[in-house]
């Protein structure tokens, strides 16, 4: 089975709520990430799961890299989350 994730949000730490703040920590220590109150992240839902997948945008991660990795637990990104990630990931650069 085959999951789709979607964009709730893109914002910065000191916004995520309490409920999705675990997902923040855990992703963060999973890829070394020092997290702030102004690391700025998007945040995925992965549906019919209850579970996010947080994107650090601080970081220099391509939309092919976010791609691989949320195939690796057989996910992917919704046709419009994923155009507007490329977007905003451009802009980091």
């Amino acid at each position: 089975m085959s999951y789709i994730a979607r964009l709730v949000a893109i914002t910065k730490v000191s916004s995520v709520t309490r409920e999705i703040m675990p997902f923040v920590h855990f992703q963060a220590q999973q890829k070394g990430v020092e997290v702030t109150d102004d690391t700025k992240v998007a945040i995925l839902q992965v549906e019919n799961i209850p579970s996010y997948h947080i994107v650090f945008l601080d970081t220099k991660i391509s939309i092919e890299e976010l791609d691989a990795e949320l195939e690796k637990n057989d996910t992917k990104l919704a046709r419009e989350t994923r155009a507007l990630l490329a977007k905003q990931m451009e802009n980091q650069e």
